[in-house]
């Protein structure tokens, strides 16, 4: 399992210093898709050092897919209503995810090969992604993302294992924001590598980006249990 962190290069505060990613073994950062010269530059310099960069097309993105990210993940909270949400019905999403595929990720297209998989479902529910697949599995989907915010390691990890028989167990996992307390932190990374969990993302990696939770920057204690 990768661990990696979710930060924000449209600032320079919330710009992750590459040099001591590198010390500290994250491989990759997850990032908004964004057609904006300082994210370009952050992915130019990430692909130089082999650091992955995991876009995520948000409503903010305006449809933009950021070129040089290694991996998509397609929407943000759509299953859920709140400020950083792109909310869809399953309808809408299913809809999306085709015209997405279609368009820049299928066979012949612009970005064939690349990664897409279904972005930050965070309801804590899984009826929402059990209604989009009775519309019908999403072509080329190469995992699903989850936030479990407000929950223990354990319980992280049963939510994440309640969608894989949604989508089938070949299916991987992804998180990209998860913010544990300290007691948590090496019990989650443990779960998480047995339950098939590729990336394993904390949110946020600055305080500047969100005052609320525990960054990294601000919090060495909790930097060194995440990256132990």
């Amino acid at each position: 399992m990768m661990i990696g962190v979710a930060a924000d290069p449209t600032y320079p505060e919330a710009t992750p210093d590459l040099d001591l990613l590198e010390r500290l073994g994250i491989r990759i950062v997850r990032c908004v898709s964004m057609d904006l010269q300082p994210v370009h530059d952050f992915v130019d310099q990430c692909n130089q050092r082999d650091i992955v960069v995991w876009a995520t097309v948000a409503k903010e993105s305006d449809g933009y897919i950021l070129p040089g990210a290694r991996l998509i993940g397609l929407g943000n909270e759509p299953d859920s209503s709140s400020p950083s949400s792109w909310t869809r019905t399953p309808q809408q999403y299913h809809d999306d995810w085709n015209i997405y595929w279609g368009t820049w990720f299928a066979p012949g297209k612009p970005y064939e090969g690349v990664p897409v998989i279904i972005g930050g479902l965070s309801s804590g529910s899984t009826q929402w992604l059990h209604e989009v697949w009775q519309i019908g599995p999403l072509q080329g989907c190469s995992g699903f993302d989850v936030h479990p915010y407000a929950k223990t390691a354990l319980q992280a990890r049963d939510l994440i294992n309640s969608y894989k028989p949604i989508v089938g167990y070949n299916i991987p996992a992804y998180v990209s924001e998860c913010n544990f307390a300290k007691k948590d932190i090496l019990y989650a990374k443990s779960l998480f590598q047995n339950a098939n969990v590729l990336v394993m993302c904390h949110y946020p990696w600055t305080n500047v980006m969100d005052n609320t939770v525990a960054g990294l920057k601000e919090n060495p204690d909790i930097l060194s249990l995440f990256c132990a």
